[in-house]
């Protein structure tokens, strides 16, 4: 999904990004839920209105990033997610997160470290990242874990679909007066992008709704950290972005935090 939003983001806005993929999701999931005989009215309406609105800040965030930084350092950004979440969880959900748990995800973040390479710690050795797609970035991970937060509490009144659902049409009544002021008509080539991007977030929404339905929030999202490791190898494949040594130490951080994370049962 990222590298496909990174693609069509090169010449389409960010709010039409959005709303393509959230009018193509919402279209998707009214098919699914009247297939499985579910109402997409839900249950508990207030924290669906409030998952959703977060949600599509946070999407909007990260895809206004995304065509402005490489797509490694975008997603190693955004994936300090598992930490925000793990937070959050014991606040909200009083959920305790093993100390194993929060070992891995603090070996997890000295990858991220390493593969973004901030300024104030690395002096010379500077990634030239735009400050204000950082900024994006990072904010888009502290709006994502408390989104992730508020589909575990869901999980006693609604369906994944149901909440997905929701997450689409807020997302299209969110960024339509944004269309209605400038509409970029996207070439055939665009066209697949915005519909890649439908169909993979799709998928990736139902999985990880189902996946922080059966597991504590801290630790579902700690196995995300994966992703930075497929961006990295999508951008090399896709864009030629061949990553560097710190780079590559820091996927190798990322992957064995992650293997010592999914031991604790």
């Amino acid at each position: 999904m990222s590298l496909l939003a990174k693609l069509a983001g090169e010449r389409i806005p960010t709010m039409e990004v959005v709303f393509v993929r959230s009018v193509l999701m919402t279209g998707s999931t009214l098919v699914l839920l009247r297939w499985k005989g579910l109402s997409p009215g839900g249950s508990d309406r207030r924290t669906l209105l409030l998952r959703a609105v977060v949600g599509v800040m946070a999407l909007s965030l990260f895809y206004f990033a995304l065509p402005k930084i490489p797509l490694g350092d975008a997603t190693a950004l955004f994936y300090m997610t598992p930490i925000w979440t793990a937070l959050i969880a014991s606040v909200i959900l009083k959920e305790r997160t093993a100390r194993l748990v929060f070992l891995g995800m603090g070996i997890s973040l000295i990858g991220v470290v390493m593969i973004a390479r901030p300024s104030f710690l690395f002096g010379g050795a500077i990634s030239e990242l735009s400050p204000l797609a950082v900024f994006a970035c990072v904010g888009a991970s502290m709006l994502s874990g408390f989104v992730y937060v508020l589909v575990r509490k869901l999980r006693v009144s609604d369906a994944p679909l149901v909440i997905i659902f929701w997450l689409s049409w807020v997302g299209v009544v969110g960024t339509f007066p944004f269309i209605a002021l400038g509409w970029v008509w996207p070439a055939p080539v665009e066209w697949a992008y915005l519909a890649g991007v439908g169909v993979t977030t799709l998928v990736a929404q139902i999985l990880l709704t189902l996946g922080l339905h059966r597991e504590a929030a801290g630790r579902a999202m700690s196995i995300g950290y994966l992703q930075v490791v497929f961006a990295f190898i999508w951008g090399a494949m896709v864009f030629g972005t061949i990553p560097d040594a710190w780079s590559l130490a820091g996927a190798a951080v990322i992957v064995g935090s992650v293997l010592l994370i999914a031991r604790k049962r």
